[in-house]
């Protein structure tokens, strides 16, 4: 894969295959993690509650027996196949995996590609009958380009080396930082930028992923050389 291959990419063939050596089970989680967010809508009940334990266990807030215990429930209730609600759990469940290989074999976009096109899906088939096929490719290729920049607001580009200077670290920065992770809030990223450019960041990936305008999600690799996390 290239870097243009890279930065263009609209599915997960190749972006995945690219980043599997290097990436840390965390922003593997936290990636299965903001992709399940994208079914917020659909959740069904405790399915919120499991994607926030497996955002804990990635940034070992909790333990393992605990991060699995809260998926415990899940395994009890009824799968609904074939429903809404049904996919969306099928999505949630794909994070419950706590190994390391296990996040690596788990397709976890590829359950919440299903499960949020099988949701709108639902919704518009009575009223577009003779347009299933077409509007149905459709949701698909808009989900897999949408998470393509959920994976790179992570990972960023591993083309390019992006070093970060502790001179870049102020209080300012790094409040900003700690405020849009726990928050997942990430409307300060151009202010987070001025702070950077204020102290002598001149890395242009670094400034440019602030004050551009695509999603950043927890785990986005700029807010991370920040706060130090990996």
């Amino acid at each position: 894969m290239t870097e243009t291959e890279w930065l263009n990419a609209t599915t997960f063939n190749g972006l995945v295959d690219r980043i599997r050596i290097t990436a840390s089970e965390r922003k593997l989680r936290l990636l299965g993690c903001a992709c399940c967010w994208r079914l917020r809508d659909d959740l069904p009940y405790g399915c919120a509650e499991r994607i926030v334990a497996a955002e804990q266990f990635a940034d070992g807030i909790i333990s393992e027996p605990e991060y699995l215990a809260r998926f415990t429930v899940a395994s009890q209730m009824r799968n609904e196949p074939g429903s809404v609600r049904g996919a969306a759990r099928l999505a949630v469940n794909s994070l419950h995996d706590s190994s390391a290989t296990g996040v690596m074999q788990t397709s976890l976009s590829t359950a919440s590609v299903r499960a949020l096109v099988h949701c709108k899906w639902q919704f518009g088939k009575s009223y577009h009958p003779g347009q299933h096929t077409i509007r149905f490719g459709n949701l698909v290729a808009r989900e897999q380009s949408q998470q393509c920049a959920l994976l790179r607001d992570i990972f960023g580009n591993p083309f390019r080396a992006t070093p970060f200077s502790s001179l870049w670290l102020t209080s300012a920065a790094a409040s900003l930082a700690a405020q849009m992770y726990e928050s997942k809030d990430f409307s300060a990223m151009p202010i987070l930028g001025d702070a950077l450019q204020d102290a002598a960041c001149d890395n242009a990936d670094i400034l440019s992923h602030c004050r551009e305008s695509g999603v950043h999600v927890r785990g986005c690799w700029v807010v991370d050389l920040v706060l130090g996390k990996e």
